[in-house]
């Protein structure tokens, strides 16, 4: 059992030293006109569990990643900007937000950039620095009627001053990504349109159509689509949004056109975007036209298709839960097979396969560290948890303490956006290895406030509620308040 437990804190670290061996980050760009003329804007998104956080004077952990910017024309630098990203948060106890940074630069028409980004983690000496080129082409025509790229937008609200987020009375946050899984319920975009007075005249005979379609078929998807009579202005901001909780899992562009009043097509742009939508996706009228002929489940052997199901259960959730424990032991073969290609082509459209590889060597795992006699790896609450929020950072393990039963403390730096969460696990039975799982400060999991109480239960007597000291949690050798609250 010690060996065991050393292996899997050896395990946890070698892990941990690789998680945080890279910072995530997405970099996109955009060209808009002003009337300076045009300009790139570019953003920058770091995903907060990636980066490394060292706490300052007054203890709050805080980031610090360096960005340089070096935009060139000809092989002539002509503008840089090299700065700092530090996470605003003031206090341990908050929910550390991903990162997102814009920046603005100046450019000519008619020209083509270099851009050269950088991006590195100063608090992790170990993480490789990523190194990003972009070519960018500025062709904006001045006296004919033009489009902006497309951005997409996570948040908005009315500016009440000019910031690099503003744009036409509005402060837009970035949705860097083209990613929208299911708790997404709506895309939002904005363009701009420039030159229609000088195109169509005063009196701006033309429409502007924007809506989502499908990129397999080009079509437009479903009802999502917009149509409105053009203005005659110089600068048309057009902001808008569809309620996609309908939309099923596909590939699709949001596309922005511009038509003269014969329907005639004069310019169109568009940008891709992936959508994941469970809720439409995992019923049987859907799984039935799943084609998984040639892919990496038509080579599953057909005995451990079950099991292959089963194993899932930690990271289910919704429509996919509600089916492993009510329809799955009346599936077929078949009904098998197109379940789990439908479930990790969910989980990831690009390479199902991968996705599938890289979590079945985790439940491999989890059945090493964790089985019983009876209980596979994945139903224990050990390898639940392990297996839906991965290795915790640090693992205390106290198997002897003279008043409580077996326990193990896992530490979580970081579960997504929270800091700083605790599982406590303890073994009544005394005899298995299958440690269940008592509280956890992270919400969504079991919290139990008596916990203290129901761990000391092994020497103490309990029975009489109103003793404020049942339980004697402050036994003689028990560390178990001091190791959860002060790892």
């Amino acid at each position: 059992m010690k060996r065991l437990i050393f292996l899997l804190f050896l395990y946890f670290q070698v892990f941990h030293r690789l998680i945080v061996a890279q910072v995530d980050a997405i970099f996109e760009h955009k060209l808009f006109m002003s009337s300076e003329g045009p300009y790139l804007e570019t953003y920058i998104y770091l995903y907060a569990n990636t980066l490394r956080y060292l706490p300052n004077e007054a203890q709050v952990p805080k980031c610090a990643i360096e960005v340089t910017q070096i935009l060139k024309l000809k092989g002539e630098i002509v503008d840089f900007k090299k700065y700092q990203l530090i996470n605003p948060e003031q206090s341990v106890d908050e929910v550390y937000d991903d990162l997102v940074d814009v920046k603005r630069f100046l450019v000519k028409n008619n020209e083509q950039y270099e851009l050269e980004v950088s991006i590195k983690d100063l608090n992790n000496p170990q993480a490789q620095e990523q190194q990003i080129t972009k070519l960018l082409d500025v062709t904006f025509r001045e006296d004919y009627v033009e489009l902006s790229d497309i951005q997409l937008v996570s948040s908005y609200r009315t500016a009440t001053s000019e910031t690099i987020l503003s744009k036409s009375g509005m402060e837009l946050v970035p949705m860097v990504g083209d990613f929208y899984p299911q708790d997404f319920t709506r895309i939002m975009y904005y363009f701009e349109v420039y030159n229609a007075r000088k195109t169509f005249g005063e009196e701006g005979k033309y429409v502007i159509t924007h809506f989502l379609s499908n990129a397999r078929t080009g079509k437009v998807a479903g009802v999502y689509s917009k149509t409105v009579r053009g203005k005659a202005e110089d600068v048309i901001p057009i902001f808008y949004y569809f309620d996609i909780q309908s939309l099923p899992t596909g590939s699709y562009f949001v596309v922005a056109q511009i038509r003269d009043q014969q329907n005639e097509l004069i310019i169109e742009r568009k940008i891709p975007f992936a959508r994941v939508n469970n809720a439409m996706d995992m019923n049987l009228a859907f799984m039935k036209d799943v084609d998984y002929r040639n892919t990496f489940v038509d080579r599953m052997p057909v005995d451990s298709l079950t099991e292959f199901i089963y194993c899932l259960a930690p990271i289910t959730g919704g429509m996919e839960n509600r089916m492993l424990v009510n329809q799955v032991k009346g599936f077929d073969e078949e009904q098998k097979r197109q379940f789990i290609y439908s479930f990790w082509m969910n989980r990831n459209p690009e390479n199902p396969e991968l996705a599938w590889i890289k979590y079945h060597e985790q439940v491999l795992l989890v059945d090493q560290m964790f089985a019983s006699r009876v209980r596979r790896g994945y139903e224990t609450d050990r390898g639940r948890i392990y297996l839906k929020y991965g290795p915790p950072n640090n693992v205390e393990d106290r198997p002897n303490e003279p008043s409580t039963y077996p326990y193990q403390i896992w530490h979580y730096y970081k579960i997504g956006q929270f800091n700083n969460k605790r599982f406590i696990f303890y073994l009544p039975d005394l005899v298995t290895n299958d440690y269940v799982v008592l509280h956890s400060d992270l919400q969504g999991e079991i919290q139990n406030f008596k916990w203290e109480r129901d761990l000391n239960k092994r020497n103490t007597p309990t029975g009489n509620i109103d003793d404020a000291n049942e339980g004697n949690f402050n036994s003689w050798g028990n560390n178990s308040n001091v190791l959860f609250r002060n790892p």
